[in-house]
């Protein structure tokens, strides 16, 4: 991968089973590169983020891309 397509930090931070599900379950920490994309892609989890600094679009299958920002 190129530098344009990768995360400058990618750091596993979390990682365990939940004990009322049976599933796994990881938390991630990530700083990405400016102008940094990633390939389209889909995960069977519930997703969540936090964003701490800058903006991120999210292009979404469903619908018209998110504009994510700190909060």
């Amino acid at each position: 991968m190129s530098d344009a397509t990768t995360p400058s930090v990618f750091r596993r931070v979390v990682t365990g089973i939940d004990e009322t599900t049976g599933q796994s379950k990881s938390a991630l920490y990530v700083t990405w590169l400016p102008g940094t994309r990633t390939p389209m892609h889909k995960t069977p989890s519930a997703d969540f983020g936090i964003l701490i600094k800058g903006e991120i679009e999210l292009i979404m299958e469903s619908g018209p891309s998110v504009l994510l920002k700190p909060g």
